[in-house]
């Protein structure tokens, strides 16, 4: 599918191209689940962009050239004047469009998901103690923690750095797979030592999955630019709407005795 020409009242972030291979050199590699996260990501803004588009181009067509802003109720409405008979066809037509659109992006979301899952088990399993959690390998672990808590805070993080250069993965697993008060540590500094040994051990799925969660952002963003617009639109009232509302606000009165 080709990417939707630029729409001057449509959020350019909203815009496929934002998520093209060459924006994320990262995800473009052949072999890798990265061409899955970035074809999920421009399908999910494609539709996006090409239905806020469309309600743009829609309602600029059925206001005219010079659209009117009447008050009602304090607040602000657009008046779109509609042929009788058709008043709610524009927002029946809208609500199937939303549907679907949402339905396609939520499908999306859950691919770049799967792809981010698939990399985090990836990147857990790169970092792992070889040696397993057999009851033996279970006591060494503890006394490694042990030893950790002794030592003071710059100490600690020599431990770790020198750990990580030297491929000690047994060491290293054994703190970060802990909670951080058995190595005398805050779980901060847990994740930070956690981060160190991913991106150490393995850096092309780390940056990948980085990447992958950037890109469900940006699909995040759309939505919400795409639900208020929707949510814009609902607000649209027709003639009849408008002439009907203020009917049955004139009858309510009249049977609430103007309560």
């Amino acid at each position: 599918m080709h990417d939707p020409q630029l729409h001057a009242d449509v959020p350019f972030s909203m815009h496929p191209s934002c998520v093209a291979p060459e924006t994320s050199p990262v995800l473009a590699v052949e072999g890798t689940l990265g061409p899955r996260v970035l074809d999920a990501a421009g399908d999910a803004l494609n539709e996006a962009y090409r239905l806020y588009s469309a309600i743009e181009d829609t309602e600029a067509a059925l206001r005219g050239a010079a659209p009117k802003q009447y008050i009602t109720n304090g607040k602000q409405s657009r008046l779109i004047d509609l042929p009788h008979g058709k008043e709610h066809q524009y927002q029946d037509l809208l609500d199937k469009a939303y549907e679907r659109c949402t339905k396609t992006i939520g499908q999306k979301i859950d691919s770049i998901n799967g792809c981010i899952e698939i990399l985090d088990n990836q990147i857990n399993e790169a970092a792992k103690d070889p040696q397993g959690s057999h009851i033996p390998n279970v006591i060494v672990q503890g006394e490694i923690r042990a030893y950790v808590s002794k030592l003071d805070d710059v100490k600690k993080l020599d431990f770790i750095r020198s750990s990580i250069v030297k491929g000690d993965k047994r060491s290293v697993w054994a703190v970060i797979n802990a909670p951080g008060y058995l190595s005398g540590i805050s779980e901060s500094e847990v994740k930070d030592y956690t981060d160190m040994a991913r991106q150490a051990w393995a850096p092309d799925a780390t940056a990948q999955m980085k990447e992958a969660i950037r890109m469900r952002a940006n699909i995040d963003l759309a939505y919400r630019y795409l639900k208020e617009r929707y949510k814009k639109s609902k607000g649209t009232e027709t003639t009849a709407d408008m002439v009907a509302s203020k009917a049955l606000e004139d009858m309510r009165g009249m049977l609430t005795g103007g309560a």
